[in-house]
Protein backbone atom coordinates (compact mmCIF):
# COMPACT_ATOMS: atom_id res chain seq x y z
CA UNK A 1 0.00 0.00 0.00
CA UNK A 2 1.23 3.46 -0.86
CA UNK A 3 2.70 5.40 2.06
CA UNK A 4 2.88 2.39 4.35
CA UNK A 5 6.02 0.51 5.36
CA UNK A 6 6.34 -2.73 7.31
CA UNK A 7 8.99 -2.31 10.01
CA UNK A 8 8.76 -5.40 12.24
CA UNK A 9 7.44 -8.95 11.97
CA UNK A 10 6.83 -11.30 14.87
CA UNK A 11 6.12 -15.02 14.52
CA UNK A 12 6.12 -17.93 16.92
CA UNK A 13 8.69 -20.00 15.01
CA UNK A 14 12.05 -18.87 13.64
CA UNK A 15 11.52 -20.80 10.40
CA UNK A 16 8.54 -18.58 9.59
CA UNK A 17 10.72 -15.50 9.87
CA UNK A 18 13.59 -16.65 7.65
CA UNK A 19 12.22 -15.15 4.38
CA UNK A 20 11.91 -11.72 6.03
CA UNK A 21 15.18 -11.35 7.95
CA UNK A 22 17.03 -9.43 5.25
CA UNK A 23 14.37 -6.74 4.90
CA UNK A 24 12.66 -6.36 8.28
CA UNK A 25 13.37 -6.54 11.98
CA UNK A 26 12.09 -9.89 13.19
CA UNK A 27 11.44 -11.55 16.55
CA UNK A 28 9.65 -14.52 18.10
CA UNK A 29 8.51 -12.45 21.10
CA UNK A 30 6.00 -9.67 20.46
CA UNK A 31 7.08 -7.94 23.68
CA UNK A 32 10.29 -6.94 21.88
CA UNK A 33 8.15 -4.60 19.76
CA UNK A 34 5.93 -3.14 22.50
CA UNK A 35 8.12 -0.20 23.48
CA UNK A 36 9.09 0.87 19.94
CA UNK A 37 8.05 4.44 19.22
CA UNK A 38 8.39 4.38 15.41
CA UNK A 39 5.34 2.11 14.92
CA UNK A 40 1.97 3.63 14.00
CA UNK A 41 -0.13 0.47 13.92
CA UNK A 42 0.05 -3.23 14.71
CA UNK A 43 -1.79 -6.09 12.99
CA UNK A 44 -2.50 -8.96 15.39
CA UNK A 45 -3.11 -12.32 13.69
CA UNK A 46 -2.03 -14.67 16.47
CA UNK A 47 -3.98 -17.75 17.70
CA UNK A 48 -7.51 -16.69 18.71
CA UNK A 49 -7.04 -17.37 22.42
CA UNK A 50 -4.18 -14.80 22.53
CA UNK A 51 -5.90 -11.91 20.69
CA UNK A 52 -7.15 -10.14 23.81
CA UNK A 53 -3.85 -10.37 25.71
CA UNK A 54 -1.67 -9.23 22.82
CA UNK A 55 -4.05 -6.38 21.90
CA UNK A 56 -4.21 -5.23 25.52
CA UNK A 57 -0.42 -5.04 25.75
CA UNK A 58 -0.08 -2.98 22.57
CA UNK A 59 -2.91 -0.61 23.54
CA UNK A 60 -1.29 -0.07 26.93
CA UNK A 61 1.91 0.95 25.13
CA UNK A 62 0.09 3.44 22.88
CA UNK A 63 -0.20 1.54 19.58
CA UNK A 64 -3.20 1.44 17.24
CA UNK A 65 -4.28 -2.17 16.61
CA UNK A 66 -6.06 -4.22 13.96
CA UNK A 67 -7.11 -7.47 15.64
CA UNK A 68 -8.05 -10.66 13.80
CA UNK A 69 -11.50 -12.04 14.66
CA UNK A 70 -12.65 -13.02 17.19
CA UNK A 71 -11.16 -10.43 19.52
CA UNK A 72 -12.31 -12.47 22.50
CA UNK A 73 -15.02 -14.90 23.53
CA UNK A 74 -15.76 -12.68 26.54
CA UNK A 75 -17.54 -9.32 26.31
CA UNK A 76 -15.81 -8.14 29.50
CA UNK A 77 -12.40 -8.45 27.82
CA UNK A 78 -13.58 -6.47 24.79
CA UNK A 79 -14.88 -3.77 27.13
CA UNK A 80 -11.45 -3.59 28.78
CA UNK A 81 -9.82 -3.09 25.37
CA UNK A 82 -12.45 -0.45 24.58
CA UNK A 83 -11.56 1.40 27.78
CA UNK A 84 -7.83 1.32 26.96
CA UNK A 85 -8.40 2.55 23.40
CA UNK A 86 -10.53 5.48 24.62
CA UNK A 87 -8.13 6.32 27.45
CA UNK A 88 -5.12 6.43 25.13
CA UNK A 89 -7.00 7.94 22.14
CA UNK A 90 -6.23 4.93 19.94
CA UNK A 91 -7.91 3.06 17.09
CA UNK A 92 -8.83 -0.55 17.88
CA UNK A 93 -10.22 -2.20 14.76
CA UNK A 94 -11.43 -5.78 14.37
CA UNK A 95 -10.73 -7.96 11.32
CA UNK A 96 -14.29 -8.63 10.22
CA UNK A 97 -12.93 -8.28 6.71
CA UNK A 98 -16.13 -9.07 4.83
CA UNK A 99 -17.69 -5.84 6.02
CA UNK A 100 -15.01 -4.21 3.77
CA UNK A 101 -15.45 -6.67 0.90
CA UNK A 102 -16.28 -4.55 -2.18
CA UNK A 103 -18.71 -7.21 -3.39
CA UNK A 104 -20.55 -7.08 -0.06
CA UNK A 105 -20.56 -3.27 -0.24
CA UNK A 106 -22.31 -3.63 -3.61
CA UNK A 107 -24.86 -5.97 -2.00
CA UNK A 108 -25.71 -3.24 0.51
CA UNK A 109 -26.10 -0.70 -2.32
CA UNK A 110 -28.61 -2.98 -4.08
CA UNK A 111 -30.87 -3.60 -1.07
CA UNK A 112 -33.26 -0.81 -2.10
CA UNK A 113 -33.96 -2.57 -5.43
CA UNK A 114 -35.46 -5.79 -4.01
CA UNK A 115 -38.40 -4.36 -2.06
CA UNK A 116 -39.02 -5.42 1.52
CA UNK A 117 -36.69 -8.12 2.82
CA UNK A 118 -38.61 -11.37 3.40
CA UNK A 119 -35.76 -13.46 4.79
CA UNK A 120 -31.99 -14.04 4.58
CA UNK A 121 -30.16 -17.34 4.39
CA UNK A 122 -26.44 -18.09 4.50
CA UNK A 123 -23.84 -20.84 4.70
CA UNK A 124 -20.23 -20.45 5.81
CA UNK A 125 -17.97 -23.46 6.29
CA UNK A 126 -15.53 -26.04 5.04
CA UNK A 127 -14.25 -29.49 5.95
CA UNK A 128 -12.11 -28.33 8.88
CA UNK A 129 -10.18 -26.74 10.33
CA UNK A 130 -10.46 -28.06 13.87
CA UNK A 131 -8.45 -25.76 16.12
CA UNK A 132 -7.14 -26.42 19.60
CA UNK A 133 -8.12 -23.07 21.10
CA UNK A 134 -11.42 -22.21 19.42
CA UNK A 135 -14.57 -24.02 18.29
CA UNK A 136 -15.88 -24.04 14.68
CA UNK A 137 -18.73 -21.76 15.79
CA UNK A 138 -16.25 -19.03 16.74
CA UNK A 139 -14.12 -19.75 13.69
CA UNK A 140 -16.86 -19.48 11.04
CA UNK A 141 -19.79 -17.41 12.30
CA UNK A 142 -18.16 -13.97 12.93
CA UNK A 143 -17.98 -13.13 9.21
CA UNK A 144 -21.65 -13.88 8.55
CA UNK A 145 -22.88 -12.18 11.72
CA UNK A 146 -20.80 -9.06 11.09
CA UNK A 147 -22.24 -8.83 7.54
CA UNK A 148 -25.79 -9.21 8.88
CA UNK A 149 -25.26 -6.38 11.37
CA UNK A 150 -24.01 -4.35 8.38
CA UNK A 151 -27.16 -5.16 6.38
CA UNK A 152 -29.72 -4.47 9.12
CA UNK A 153 -27.78 -1.86 11.12
CA UNK A 154 -28.98 -3.33 14.40
CA UNK A 155 -28.69 -6.15 16.90
CA UNK A 156 -31.11 -9.09 16.34
CA UNK A 157 -34.22 -9.25 18.51
CA UNK A 158 -34.24 -13.05 18.65
CA UNK A 159 -31.31 -15.50 18.72
CA UNK A 160 -31.66 -19.28 18.52
CA UNK A 161 -29.21 -22.06 17.72
CA UNK A 162 -28.84 -25.82 17.40
CA UNK A 163 -25.60 -27.74 17.01
CA UNK A 164 -24.17 -31.07 15.90
CA UNK A 165 -21.55 -32.87 17.95
CA UNK A 166 -19.57 -35.75 16.42
CA UNK A 167 -17.07 -36.46 19.19
CA UNK A 168 -18.78 -36.27 22.58
CA UNK A 169 -15.36 -36.05 24.27
CA UNK A 170 -14.68 -32.72 22.56
CA UNK A 171 -16.67 -29.88 24.04
CA UNK A 172 -17.71 -28.16 20.83
CA UNK A 173 -20.26 -28.36 18.03
CA UNK A 174 -18.73 -29.06 14.62
CA UNK A 175 -21.74 -27.57 12.79
CA UNK A 176 -24.32 -25.04 13.96
CA UNK A 177 -27.70 -23.90 12.68
CA UNK A 178 -28.39 -20.32 13.79
CA UNK A 179 -31.71 -18.49 13.52
CA UNK A 180 -31.86 -14.73 14.06
CA UNK A 181 -34.67 -12.22 13.77
CA UNK A 182 -34.12 -8.56 12.86
CA UNK A 183 -36.37 -5.52 12.70
CA UNK A 184 -39.93 -6.34 11.70
CA UNK A 185 -39.40 -10.02 12.54
CA UNK A 186 -37.26 -10.67 9.45
CA UNK A 187 -35.85 -14.18 9.85
CA UNK A 188 -32.24 -15.13 9.10
CA UNK A 189 -31.15 -18.75 8.72
CA UNK A 190 -27.42 -19.54 8.96
CA UNK A 191 -25.46 -22.79 8.81
CA UNK A 192 -21.81 -22.56 9.85
CA UNK A 193 -19.11 -25.02 10.77
CA UNK A 194 -16.28 -27.36 9.87
CA UNK A 195 -18.35 -30.12 8.28
CA UNK A 196 -19.28 -28.40 5.03
CA UNK A 197 -18.33 -29.98 1.69
CA UNK A 198 -17.47 -28.27 -0.59
CA UNK A 199 -16.37 -25.04 1.06
CA UNK A 200 -19.10 -22.38 0.98
CA UNK A 201 -19.58 -18.74 1.87
CA UNK A 202 -22.91 -17.60 0.47
CA UNK A 203 -25.56 -15.14 1.56
CA UNK A 204 -28.98 -14.78 -0.12
CA UNK A 205 -31.19 -11.79 0.66
CA UNK A 206 -34.73 -12.50 -0.52
CA UNK A 207 -37.09 -9.55 -1.05
CA UNK A 208 -40.58 -8.95 -2.37
CA UNK A 209 -39.25 -7.71 -5.74
CA UNK A 210 -35.94 -9.49 -6.07
CA UNK A 211 -33.16 -11.56 -4.55
CA UNK A 212 -29.47 -10.71 -4.15
CA UNK A 213 -26.99 -13.59 -3.94
CA UNK A 214 -23.47 -13.06 -2.59
CA UNK A 215 -21.11 -15.99 -3.27
CA UNK A 216 -17.62 -15.21 -2.06
CA UNK A 217 -16.04 -18.23 -3.75
CA UNK A 218 -17.49 -17.51 -7.21
CA UNK A 219 -15.64 -15.61 -9.92
CA UNK A 220 -18.54 -13.14 -10.09
CA UNK A 221 -19.60 -12.76 -6.48
CA UNK A 222 -22.86 -10.77 -6.76
CA UNK A 223 -25.98 -11.64 -8.76
CA UNK A 224 -29.44 -10.13 -8.60
CA UNK A 225 -32.71 -11.74 -9.66
CA UNK A 226 -35.73 -9.51 -10.33
CA UNK A 227 -39.39 -10.57 -10.17
CA UNK A 228 -42.88 -9.17 -9.70
CA UNK A 229 -45.62 -10.98 -7.82
CA UNK A 230 -43.03 -13.74 -7.46
CA UNK A 231 -42.86 -14.34 -11.21
CA UNK A 232 -39.44 -13.86 -12.81
CA UNK A 233 -39.13 -10.80 -15.07
CA UNK A 234 -35.61 -11.62 -16.20
CA UNK A 235 -32.80 -14.08 -15.74
CA UNK A 236 -30.06 -13.40 -13.25
CA UNK A 237 -28.18 -10.13 -13.59
CA UNK A 238 -24.43 -10.17 -13.03
CA UNK A 239 -23.54 -7.11 -10.96
CA UNK A 240 -20.34 -5.11 -11.52
CA UNK A 241 -18.25 -3.93 -8.58
CA UNK A 242 -14.71 -2.90 -7.71
CA UNK A 243 -12.81 -6.18 -7.36
CA UNK A 244 -10.34 -5.05 -4.69
CA UNK A 245 -9.26 -7.79 -2.29
CA UNK A 246 -11.08 -7.60 1.08
CA UNK A 247 -7.84 -7.60 3.09
CA UNK A 248 -6.57 -4.63 1.06
CA UNK A 249 -9.83 -2.72 1.63
CA UNK A 250 -9.64 -3.55 5.33
CA UNK A 251 -6.04 -2.33 5.61
CA UNK A 252 -6.94 0.90 3.82
CA UNK A 253 -9.76 1.45 6.32
CA UNK A 254 -7.35 0.84 9.23
CA UNK A 255 -4.82 3.33 7.84
CA UNK A 256 -7.55 5.92 7.20
CA UNK A 257 -8.81 5.58 10.79
CA UNK A 258 -5.29 6.07 12.16
CA UNK A 259 -4.71 9.17 10.00
CA UNK A 260 -8.11 10.79 10.61
CA UNK A 261 -8.89 9.53 14.13
CA UNK A 262 -12.32 8.32 12.98
CA UNK A 263 -13.79 5.05 14.19
CA UNK A 264 -13.80 2.16 11.69
CA UNK A 265 -16.99 0.27 10.81
CA UNK A 266 -15.67 -2.74 12.71
CA UNK A 267 -14.66 -1.10 15.96
CA UNK A 268 -14.78 -2.81 19.35
CA UNK A 269 -18.44 -1.88 19.81
CA UNK A 270 -19.23 -3.81 16.63
CA UNK A 271 -17.06 -6.71 17.86
CA UNK A 272 -18.97 -6.71 21.14
CA UNK A 273 -22.28 -7.21 19.32
CA UNK A 274 -20.85 -10.09 17.27
CA UNK A 275 -19.42 -11.70 20.41
CA UNK A 276 -22.71 -11.36 22.32
CA UNK A 277 -24.61 -13.13 19.52
CA UNK A 278 -22.11 -16.01 19.28
CA UNK A 279 -21.95 -16.36 23.07
CA UNK A 280 -25.76 -16.60 23.20
CA UNK A 281 -25.72 -19.27 20.48
CA UNK A 282 -23.11 -21.24 22.41
CA UNK A 283 -25.17 -21.10 25.62
CA UNK A 284 -28.33 -22.20 23.80
CA UNK A 285 -26.53 -25.23 22.35
CA UNK A 286 -24.84 -26.28 25.61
Amino acid sequence: LSGVRISDICARHNDSLDPYRAEYEVTTNYKDILSKKNIDGVIIATPASTHYRVARDFLQEGHHVLIEKPVSQHVSEIEELEFLARKNNLIAMVGHEYVYNTAFQKVKELLGKIGDICYVSGVDGNLGPIREDISPLWDWSPHMISMLIGIFGMYPQIVNAHGVKIDQKKNFFISSQITLSFGERIPVFLRVGSLEIPKKRTLSIVGTNGTIVFDDLALHKVHMYAYKDFVAKQTQKQVRYNNEKPLVSQLKAFIKSIKTGTQPLTNLDHAKEVTQIISTCEKLMA
